[in-house]
């Protein structure tokens, strides 16, 4: 019985005779012959820090021995650990075009300026209808009942109406700057919204049930 071949180059075992290994394809008895030529490793930057060609023309640029990037929509400075803008919430992946949308009717100085005047009457011009009721209609039906319920000082229960009141309040100034840093994201065309519309309608529902409740608690104290 033929003793097998061992390869001296990978070590594995051939047939008695064999001139090729047939793991390496090293030839036996003369150089060897790799399957494939090596693919050499690319260049390490002389400083030792990464290299940001191609990439620091999309927003990354380096302070000191730390990375950065702007954000396309509010321009907001962040480190690297941040792969959403903490100020609008606009992903990272926005410098490279990832969630811009063609999907905007208008876009520019004029969506911001709307919305400024009334929340959700920038996403309108933007020509994101939904979103411009639920806005427009969530501002209106919060300022106006927050009004309503904080002047009701010398009514009987105003301790209640003035909790609810300031609420509804603080619900209405934060629909508003929602509106706005979402008009900004839709200016420079970014469609995606920072609050989903679900969101808003738990929310709505949720202040209708409080609204029941410091009305009937008001009654109560009459």
């Amino acid at each position: 019985m033929s003793t097998p071949l061992r390869c001296p180059s990978c070590g594995a075992s051939n047939a008695a005779g064999a001139q090729w290994c047939g793991q390496c394809l090293a030839r036996f008895g003369g150089p060897a012959s790799p399957a494939e030529p090596s693919t050499p490793a690319p260049p390490e930057p002389a400083s030792g820090r990464p290299d940001l060609r191609g990439v620091e023309a999309h927003g990354v640029h380096r302070r000191g021995e730390d990375l950065y990037w702007t954000c396309p929509v509010c321009n907001g400075v962040n480190e690297m650990k941040h792969t959403i803008c903490p100020v609008c919430a606009t992903p990272i992946a926005a410098l490279f075009g990832a969630t811009k949308r063609r999907s905007l009717k208008r876009t520019g100085p004029m969506v911001i300026v709307l919305s400024a005047v009334l929340p959700g009457a920038g996403h309108g011009y933007a020509g994101r209808t939904a979103d411009a009721i639920a806005r427009g209609v969530l501002y209106v039906w919060t300022a106006a009942i927050g009004v309503l319920l904080l002047t009701r000082t010398n009514a009987r229960g105003a301790g209640v109406f003035r909790a609810i009141g300031g609420v509804f309040v603080i619900t209405a100034a934060a629909t508003w700057l929602i509106a706005m840093l979402e008009a900004q994201r839709l200016a420079k065309g970014y469609d995606e919204p920072l609050v989903p519309g679900r969101v808003l309608l738990w929310a709505s529902a949720a202040l209708t049930g409080l609204l029941f409740v410091g009305l009937a608690l008001g009654a109560r104290a009459a």
